[in-house]
């Protein structure tokens, strides 16, 4: 037997972008257990887990920016979730230094 297969070829990835978004997180790794994200747009989630997958805080935000704050948190690797209104999502990670 003999089969034909046809591959299309990938049309590319945005990086570090959300529907052309750019989201940044400064400073990574985070000061005094504090980071900012910015270049956000309308209304976002914004829910941080530890490694362990464990919700640590969420909060909905409509700024361009927004400051996370993890002073009473040990220090270690986090991952922010960012969801959008059109459901989209963006995982940044970074590393707490308190």
């Amino acid at each position: 037997k003999t089969f034909s297969q046809t591959v299309v070829p990938c049309t590319g990835l945005t990086a570090n972008a959300n529907d052309g978004q750019e989201i940044l997180l400064f400073p990574n790794p985070a000061v005094n257990g504090k980071t900012t994200i910015s270049g956000l747009e309308g209304t976002n989630t914004v829910s941080l887990y530890n490694v362990l997958g464990q919700l640590v805080s969420t909060q909905m935000v409509t700024t361009e920016s927004v400051e996370i704050n993890l002073n009473n948190q040990p220090s270690g690797n986090y991952l922010i979730k960012i969801t959008n209104n059109y459901n989209q999502t963006k995982t940044l990670k970074f590393l707490n230094q308190n």
